[in-house]
């Protein structure tokens, strides 16, 4: 369940850029797409540790997000989207040695 959600990243973070563009906030857009996705988890451990962690880099990178639709500042959004990038491949890591397998050419 929780290596699904980072698989599908790109398509959260789709909306969360769409929302901003029509004046709305990519944090709000993480938190109502990702909030209470941690519920379903279970008791895994390690799903929930790699959850927390791409709900953090999320949040993260859609602050980013949030800030460029107010200063405009490209180089800003690219390093956040650069740094996310990393982070979703470290968990992508994980989640094949827990035995996820991802669509043939997903990985970023």
């Amino acid at each position: 369940m929780v290596c699904a959600g980072v698989e599908s990243y790109r398509s959260t973070k789709t909306f969360a850029l769409m929302d901003a563009a029509d004046g709305g906030s990519a944090q709000d857009s993480i938190d109502a797409t990702l909030g209470t996705q941690r519920e379903v988890l279970g008791e895994d451990n390690l799903a929930l540790s790699i959850f927390d962690k791409y709900l953090s880099a999320m949040k993260k990178w859609a602050m980013a997000v949030d800030q460029y639709q107010l200063e405009k500042k490209s180089e800003n959004l690219s390093a956040a989207s650069e740094e996310l990038e990393n982070q979703i491949n470290g968990l992508a890591s994980q989640c094949e040695a827990k035995g996820w397998k991802f669509e043939d050419g997903w990985r970023p």
